[in-house]
């Protein structure tokens, strides 16, 4: 989820209704609007977040679409993924490491600074 909220922002989602404990509950409510607008609106929620208030059972989480899904799956899991552990087996990689989208850890690395990634 990390990967896909840094890349694609945040999955809308919805107050969970269908939770029976927290649908009268105005504190549950007032949760949810301040997190939807502090967080969600203003762009800097993180998978953190989202898990910290699931964990309540306060949200519900749309789907994404099928074109959602798609494009994440060919631009992450074979862009990113898929490329990199090619590269490893055939060039070499860059630190032990995994990385986590960032330039410093676990890419592919050639060893001529031209094609270094």
């Amino acid at each position: 989820m990390n990967n896909y909220v840094s890349m694609y922002g945040a999955p809308d989602f919805e107050f969970n209704y269908s939770n029976e404990n927290i649908v009268d509950n105005p504190h549950s409510k007032k949760v949810f609007d301040e997190f939807k607008k502090l967080k969600y609106e203003d762009g800097n929620i993180t998978a953190k977040d989202y898990l910290d208030v699931k964990s309540y059972d306060l949200i519900k989480i749309k789907k994404p679409t099928l074109a959602q899904n798609l494009h994440y799956f060919i631009d992450f899991q074979n862009g990113y993924y898929f490329a990199r552990y090619l590269m490893w087996n055939f060039v070499g990689r860059q630190k032990r490491p995994e990385g986590h989208m960032e330039n410093t850890n676990g890419n592919w690395i050639s060893g001529i600074s031209a094609l270094t990634t």
